[in-house]
Formats: structure tokens, C-alpha cells, sequence
């Protein structure tokens, strides 16, 4: 099922959890290649940083921030083959599992 941070409006997540919580852009890089070793290493960096991945995704009515709480779950975001434009994001990752509602 996934776990999301849900916003005051269906739109605009990425500046509200710029503003509200701190969230900061991601660089592309820390993707590596995009294969399941690279998306875990950056998953345990920021891990290890106690931050966590934040992917927003742009539906037709909504958009969904989705919190990547596993290298699996980051690994299915990023593969994902929908076509819908995504914001990568990190924040504080106490924080992010506290809006979420995941239990670590």
C-alpha cells in the first residue's frame, strides 16, 4: 500500500513540504544508475544521515508524497513506468514517519 504525508490541498505538496517541513530538493545523482544496489546505497546514506526520500507524484486530480521507507519501496517509485511526472525530495526522517503514520 505505501505510506504518504497527505497536505492541506490535493496540489502543491512539494512547496508545502518545502515550507512546512523542510524537505529539500534531491539530486539526481544519488540515483546512480537506477539499478536495485545503486537505489540502496542512496537509500542508506540518507539513512544513515536520518533522512528519508520523499517522491511526489503527479496524478490527473492529486499528488501523492510518498514516503520511501525501504530501498524496495524507493526501487518501485523509481522504476515505475506510468509516465507520471515525479519530484524527488528528502527530509528529516522522524518527521516524515511521524506524518505518515509508519512504524519503523
Amino acid at each position: 500500500m505505501g505510506y504518504y504525508i497527505d497536505c492541506e490541498n490535493p496540489r502543491g505538496k512539494v512547496d508545502y513540504l518545502w515550507t512546512h517541513y523542510g524537505a529539500e530538493p534531491v539530486e539526481s545523482a544519488i540515483f546512480g544508475w537506477g539499478d536495485d544496489a545503486s537505489l540502496e546505497a542512496a537509500f542508506d546514506v540518507l539513512d544513515s544521515e536520518g533522512k528519508v526520500i520523499i517522491c511526489v507524484v503527479y496524478n490527473a486530480l492529486f499528488e501523492a508524497a510518498g514516503v520511501m521507507y525501504s530501498a524496495r519501496e524507493l526501487g518501485a517509485f523509481f522504476n515505475d513506468e506510468s509516465g507520471r511526472p515525479k519530484t524527488w525530495l528528502t527530509m528529516d526522517k522522524a518527521r516524515a514517519y511521524k506524518l505518515s503514520g509508519y512504524k519503523s
